[in-house]
C-alpha cells in the first residue's frame, strides 16, 4: 500500500475526520487497525448510536471508538476543538485555509440535508 508506506516516514500521525459514518467511511475503518500514523479524530453524523455500530461492525476497539470525537454537526466540532478558524495546516506540497475548506463542507453538508 503506497501511502502505509509513505507514513511510515512521517513523524507525526495524521487525524482525519469523517462527515458520515456510512458505507464508504465503513471500508476505510476495516482497515484502520491495520494502519499506522492515522488517528480517527472526529466523526459527524447525524446519528451517533448509527456511527458508534458501523464503527464496531468495522473492527475498531471499544478503546479506539472512545477516543473519536462523534457529534452531529460541523458547528459542534468546531466549538469542541476550539480551531482557530483563522488556521491554516501544510500537508506536503499542499496548504489547506481551515476556514474555507470548513465552509465549503458545511455547504455541502447542509445540501445533504
Amino acid at each position: 500500500m503506497f501511502l502505509n508506506t509513505k507514513l511510515q516516514f512521517r513523524e507525526k500521525p495524521i487525524k482525519v475526520a469523517f462527515i458520515g459514518c456510512g458505507k464508504f467511511v465503513s471500508m476505510f475503518l476495516a482497515q484502520y487497525n491495520q494502519l499506522q500514523k492515522i488517528t480517527i479524530d472526529t466523526i459527524v453524523d447525524i446519528n451517533i448510536d448509527n456511527a458508534k455500530k458501523n464503527c464496531f461492525k468495522s473492527g475498531l476497539t471499544t478503546k479506539t471508538v472512545d477516543k473519536i470525537n462523534l457529534v452531529t454537526s460541523l458547528d459542534e466540532a468546531i466549538v469542541k476543538k476550539d480551531i482557530n478558524k483563522d488556521q491554516s495546516i501544510r500537508l506536503d506540497d499542499v496548504e489547506l485555509n481551515l476556514l474555507e475548506d470548513v465552509v465549503k463542507a458545511r455547504k455541502y453538508q447542509y445540501d445533504l440535508i
